[in-house]
């Protein structure tokens, strides 16, 4: 395709087309060729807009992988959407870049990734027509089809021999007709033919016509695609160490895979692992699009789940030992991420698990963010699998970084799920914490507030049934949490149980959580003094091991505390306080709670244009998250308007 000699704009080459059609293969070629025009650099991401999972890469974290390859420090990368898109126009005005963005959903995720420079070229790929990019972008489109036989037979021709071909005309017919024009299905039977040079092509005439099952999927001009076929060339030409992982890899939920949880999946050494991928690699099984993460086209995918499925005993073991590694590397990640939550047990592990270990925060963060699309289908996937245990201390340990980053409807499904888990697994314990859990997630805004006190009462009854003192008291934290100021009486009432009972149990951590919950109560009161003085003298003696949630919530006394005397400086200090811890750890729906009462008091010291940039900063921060002060939030908004 040729580009405009006098380029004046951004040139957008956006390529349509089916699964498996070629349209990466056609885009990478393509931008191989005329990558010399382009001496800035190539950029490359893959946008994972048709997962089977529906777990597809977010504007956001395009725009930092893009800006990452353009040698931005990650930590120079702004959180908001709109500023990583700035930043990003800004780093690649007066270039000339390549930039090919694969796999796209629709219009909505390619938009923000555009340069605004002129000279650069875009090649976006997507299994939909991006018609609108045409309207808005002045796009070419491109839409590729199943190649029509003439050019399969080419196709063919100039990988197997035109010789070759015209010496069995009627075994290239039946190719051609099983194949159904699908470059993917062509690609494995020349690959095929090739490495078997003496085999007639009736031979693989044969095997297309004997097999039939559901990769049969797509549907090519008169004949079906027999795709399962096509695929078993490459896979039984395969060691059988590598045939086995590629069985294996049936079972993940995808996206995909980084090297790590393969070799658990495996069950083997770390060695033989990277040796088995390098050869799935070598056979176009796998792709490695970022290092060290590997993928399977979906197809591939499919075959992969029908030949691990012939032995549920294999299938079984890979599945537990995979659900293993995911819960026990979270687990550590969130103990990191979350020093002072109390570990929870994980069952045994089967042999061949080889969990990841963090280092820091900044690690656990960098390994959930990485793995999010994988953890969330790993929940759901242990959920058809029954393994109930295994299902409610994932989401346990994943949870904080749900309810800091992900949209609050899937934080209460997530919960929800949980719940259901532990009640039917039996334990009782489980079941409490996972319906506290569950109130967590809910969380005390105004919409919620009935369901979450229901559920937390739940929690209180089965606390008390089993006679779990130290559960009994943090609902009663929680229920402070809910009920001020709706109700300053009952949230008094659930601080002081909470302050006996950590009292009777010796917990030094624990009282400052109940006297966190003191001084909200005072808060509901109108009791401002003793909030601040309580808050204080917290934070003026802080427990051993504090951790960072707990000084928040102190943080956010003082704040309220210093607004409701009138000292609106002083609150507004406490709330910066916030926002640069928040920030530091990513907590997004954190975060814009605090950009929300910041906004509210910068507008009480009569400073709307303040006002108005910490609302929208918090609309930035939970874009795309449900987040219920999203609404309140425009409003107050459209009255400064």
């Amino acid at each position: 395709m040729a580009l405009p000699a006098d380029q004046t704009t951004v040139v957008i080459r956006a390529i349509g087309g089916a699964a498996g059609i070629g349209k990466t293969t056609f885009a990478i070629h393509w931008a191989y060729q005329i990558a010399d025009r382009f001496p800035d650099g190539q950029l490359y991401v893959n946008l994972r807009g048709f997962e089977p999972t529906g777990q597809i890469m977010s504007p956001a974290e395009a725009l930092r992988s893009l800006l990452t390859g353009l040698g931005i420090p990650a930590g120079q990368i702004p959180d908001e959407l709109d500023a990583r898109a700035a930043l990003y126009r800004s780093v690649t005005a007066g270039q000339r870049l390549l930039v090919v963005l694969d796999n796209a959903r629709d219009v909505e995720q390619v938009d923000p990734l555009l340069p605004g420079s002129p000279g650069c070229l875009v090649i976006v790929t997507s299994r939909n027509r991006l018609s609108e990019l045409s309207v808005t972008h002045s796009a070419h489109l491109l839409t590729l089809d199943l190649l029509p036989a003439a050019d399969v037979r080419d196709f063919l021709g100039r990988r197997i021999g035109a010789a070759r071909l015209a010496a069995e005309p009627g075994a290239v017919d039946e190719i051609v007709a099983y194949c159904g024009g699908l470059p993917l299905a062509l690609a494995i039977v020349a690959a095929r033919a090739v490495a078997q040079p003496t085999f007639p092509l009736g031979t693989f005439a044969d095997e297309l016509r004997s097999t039939h099952g559901s990769l049969d999927a797509f549907a090519g001009p008169g004949a079906p695609i027999n795709a399962r076929t096509v695929f078993s060339w490459s896979y039984h030409a395969l060691t059988p160490p590598a045939a086995t992982l590629f069985r294996l890899l049936g079972v993940h939920p995808g996206p995909d895979i980084d090297a790590a949880a393969a070799v658990s999946l495996n069950g083997t050494s770390v060695r033989e692992t990277r040796e088995c991928l390098a050869e799935l690699q070598r056979a176009h099984l796998v792709t490695e699009r970022v290092p060290g993460r590997y993928q399977c086209h979906d197809l591939l995918r499919a075959y992969a789940t029908e030949l691990v499925n012939e032995d549920p005993a294999a299938r079984d073991a890979a599945r537990l030992r995979l659900t293993d590694h995911y819960l026990r590397s979270a687990m550590h990640a969130s103990l990191v991420y979350t020093p002072s939550r109390t570990p929870n047990a994980p069952p045994p592990a089967p042999p061949g698990v080889r969990p990841v270990e963090v280092a820091d925060t900044p690690a656990a963060l960098a390994w959930f963010v990485a793995e999010e699309a994988v953890l969330l289908n790993m929940v759901a996937a242990a959920q058809r699998w029954g393994l109930d245990i295994h299902v409610w201390k994932l989401i346990w340990a994943i949870s904080p970084y749900v309810q800091a980053r992900l949209p609050n409807a899937a934080g209460i499904s997530l919960a929800e799920a949980a719940v259901e888990a532990a009640r039917r697994s039996g334990d009782r314990t489980a079941y409490a914490r996972t319906l506290n859990g569950l109130a967590l997630a809910v969380g005390p805004f105004a919409e919620f507030r009935e369901r979450n006190i229901d559920v937390l009462r739940q929690s209180l009854a089965v606390f008390t049934e089993i006679g779990d003192l130290s559960g009994q008291a943090r609902v009663h934290v929680h229920l402070v949490i809910s009920l001020e100021p709706e109700n300053p009486l009952a949230a008094r009432f659930h601080a002081d149980r909470a302050l006996a009972i950590y009292g009777t149990l010796g917990d030094p951590l624990g009282r400052a959580h109940a006297g966190h919950a003191s001084a909200l109560a005072h808060l509901a009161a109108g009791d401002n003094r003793l909030a601040l003085d309580q808050a204080r003298h917290l934070l003026d003696r802080p427990p051993e091991n504090a951790p960072a949630e707990l000084i928040l919530g102190f943080w956010n006394v003082m704040a309220r505390a210093h607004r409701a005397l009138g000292e609106l400086t002083e609150a507004m200090t406490w709330c910066q306080v916030m926002l640069d811890s928040m920030r530091s750890r990513d907590e997004r729906n954190s975060e814009a709670m605090v950009l929300d009462l910041l906004g509210d008091l910068q507008l009480e010291a009569d400073d709307p244009m303040a006002a108005r940039l910490s609302w929208r900063q918090a609309l930035h921060a939970v874009r795309g998250l449900d987040h219920p002060l999203a609404e309140s939030i425009r409003a107050k908004l459209s009255g400064l308007a």
